[in-house]
């Protein structure tokens, strides 16, 4: 029955494999389970998984169904260990130093709520941090007495520099800062973060540096060898292509022994691996398919993937503030796949009710955002995307505004 299981997982691994490459825009559409006619400007909130990704998934929960005892028991932390080594080599780690979650924010409420923060700490955020981030640090905070410290950015951002001055700022006005939590990508407003820089500066002063990549993952390169943070969250679920509930955490190996995950299992397993592995009855399908996810990656090529939605996302922005005569938030060197760009509105009204009306008119979805009393749209770029879905976008929205 065994060998039954196996074989079942690696036909479904190998059908990935044989598939013959379509050219990004349009045409990519089938390998996704969007709605007809429906036209995604959002991938970055909850990603779009590849079709070829969810048969595969399915394929597991078959599996686990077919054999309940055998997958629980065994089958399972076969497929995670493959996983971890296989993101492993994407992100330039050692894989006993990779766990898999669900989500950022499940990394980050494991790390945080195990860190023994006192009165006498602090930790920094900044001012563009993932709502989640500052959520879970001020339940804590209320719980344990630690203070919370917030670089403020000026948007629009002039450059890198700018958020590595602001950072530094705050960091020599708060010496008793003890933890620093930095977004790889930021999510709203979006833009790449100079990561590297932010923590060496914190290096430098003995503050711990968690980043919360949940959208870096497929988005850019990571190399966790050379970045060495303490801490790196990131999603699987949104630009890498895996199923829904997918993520890794990666810690620092010394710091292992200390972070503990947000529910402790039957298992009676004490290391940083086997506290994170199993996490009592659930369904375990999505870890095991960001195998899946990284395979389809590898078919259209992974750096391919990487550029053509920057290409696309940069091209659109430009456009877009053209059509508006308005501005984008970041240079082009801090742009990966998603880009913000001023609405051309100060009307509440409009620009409040303007995602229902897109999505109402032109099944179209777009995210809306105010930014310092200013109205931005975040878009997202993706392979099942192109121009003209951009251009008609400039042309819908200034119709809608009117």
């Amino acid at each position: 029955m065994r060998s039954v299981i196996v074989l079942l997982g690696l036909v479904g691994m190998q059908s990935l494999a044989v598939q013959s490459k379509t050219a990004f825009g349009h045409g990519m559409r089938k390998e996704f389970m969007l709605a007809e006619g429906f036209t995604n400007l959002n991938h970055g909130s909850f990603g779009s998984t590849p079709r070829k990704v969810i048969d595969q998934q399915r394929v597991y929960t078959e599996q686990m169904e077919a054999y309940p005892d055998l997958w629980f028991r065994g089958e399972y932390f076969k497929y995670v260990e493959k996983v971890r080594s296989d993101l492993a080599k994407y992100v330039g780690a050692d894989s006993a130093d990779i766990v898999l979650i669900e989500n950022a924010s499940t990394g980050v409420n494991s790390i945080f709520r195990s860190l023994k923060l006192t009165s006498a700490d602090a930790v920094l955020v900044t001012s563009i941090a993932y709502s989640m981030v500052p959520n879970t640090l001020r339940w804590l905070s209320a719980r344990d007495g630690f203070a919370i410290v917030v670089a403020n950015l000026t948007l629009p951002v002039t450059g890198p520099d700018a958020i590595v001055d602001s950072v530094r700022q705050t960091l020599d006005a708060n010496p008793h800062v003890k933890v620093a939590s930095f977004s790889h990508i930021s999510s709203i407003p979006a833009m790449i973060l100079p990561v590297a820089e932010l923590t060496a500066l914190c290096r430098a002063r003995n503050v711990s540096v968690l980043i919360d990549g949940a959208h870096a993952l497929g988005q850019i390169p990571i190399d966790l060898a050379t970045l060495q943070p303490d801490f790196y969250i990131a999603n699987a679920h949104k630009w890498l292509f895996s199923p829904k509930g997918s993520a890794f955490m990666w810690v620092r190996r010394p710091l292992q022994p200390q972070i503990v995950p947000t529910v402790i299992s039957s298992s009676g397993k004490t290391d940083f691996i086997g506290e994170f592995e199993y996490t009592g009855t659930r369904d375990y399908t999505a870890f095991c398919s960001i195998s899946a996810g990284l395979a389809f990656r590898d078919e259209f090529g992974d750096q391919a993937i990487m550029d053509y939605n920057r290409d696309l996302s940069i091209w659109a922005g430009r456009e877009l503030a053209s059509q508006w005569k308005t501005e984008t938030m970041c240079p082009d060197s801090m742009v990966g796949s998603m880009n913000n760009i001023r609405l051309p509105t100060t009307d509440p009204s409009k620009a409040n009710t303007l995602t229902q009306r897109l999505m109402e008119k032109y099944n179209t979805y777009l995210v809306v955002v105010n930014v310092n009393n200013a109205f931005w749209v975040r878009i997202s770029a993706q392979v099942y995307l192109e121009r003209s879905d951009f251009e008609l976008l400039g042309l819908r929205v200034l119709e809608l505004l009117q």
